[in-house]
């Protein structure tokens, strides 16, 4: 018994180099646990109340849970992107409004959160963004529909004029 793949049946075909979505995904995830190991091992200074290890702590596990939602597809893109973006936010400004205060006790906790907010920030509007381009260069959400309606056999076109005649 032979079978045959049909053009629709092929797996889609990934363009070479980085993939964003993927990227974005993942380094969401390893900064989020790097940010709970760092607050758990690194020198935060004497801890006094709801302070940086405790930001960290939860705003790495946020991180962390987001980069595991967008790997697994199960979000909207852009609720994914709006609470990455909101995330960042609050790690770029946390030292500031948690007062983690700018001595020398404070200098890594205070890194590690501006830099783990810059990138997840940027990374989450860019992935966006790369979505959003590639969708319309792609012929636009109508024409990422049909794609994904398509059955092994049948083309676009025949689609497209069994609905304007029937």
């Amino acid at each position: 018994m032979t079978t045959t793949t049909t053009p629709a049946a092929k797996a889609p075909r990934r363009i070479p180099g980085p993939q964003l979505p993927g990227l974005v995904s993942g380094v969401t995830l390893v900064l989020g646990c790097g940010l709970v190991v760092l607050s758990l091992h690194g020198d935060y200074g004497t801890p006094t109340g709801f302070d940086a290890p405790w930001n960290d702590r939860i705003a790495g596990l946020a991180a962390a849970a987001l980069g595991l939602v967008r790997v697994m597809r199960k979000t909207t893109l852009l609720a994914a992107t709006t609470l990455g973006a909101v995330l960042g936010i609050w790690l770029l400004t946390a030292p500031m409004l948690v007062d983690y205060g700018f001595g020398v006790e404070s200098t890594l906790a205070t890194g590690a959160d501006v830099v783990a907010g810059v990138a997840i920030a940027s990374l989450s509007v860019l992935g966006h963004l790369h979505a959003g381009d590639s969708t319309a260069s792609s012929g636009g959400a109508e024409a990422t529909r049909d794609r994904a309606r398509s059955r092994p056999g049948e083309n676009r076109r025949d689609r497209i004029g069994a609905r304007r005649h029937g």
